[in-house]
């Protein structure tokens, strides 16, 4: 992209151009990052459950955010996490995993 805005525009806009182009890039990337349930395949992977065949388990939340957490999209970060707690937390009925202790 920068090479070929230096060739269009010269080199000082160019540049230019292609540097703000980045940053927008960049921006864009972090502030709208891949976000989502992880449930396991078949194979044993764990992987976004919008992008196969992974079962869910319903007593035990595993989300995951791919990107870099900085102040951009922090607060981004923070809705989408207690969004997603709250549902689970609401929806589970109160049969969630208890990290195999046994209190009796």
């Amino acid at each position: 992209f920068t090479i070929i805005m230096t060739l269009i525009l010269g080199v000082d806009f160019g540049v230019l151009v292609g540097i703000v182009g980045s940053l927008l890039m960049f921006m864009y990337q972090t502030i709208q990052p891949e976000y989502g349930r992880i449930g396991k395949t078949k194979d044993g992977q764990y992987k976004f459950i919008k992008y196969g065949n992974a079962n869910i388990r319903n007593d035990i939340l595993i989300l995951r955010w791919d990107e870099v957490l900085y102040f951009g999209n922090a607060q981004l970060f923070k809705d989408r996490i207690k969004k997603d707690v709250t549902h689970f937390l609401d929806s589970s009925d109160g049969d969630l995993y208890d990290g195999g202790c046994d209190d009796e």
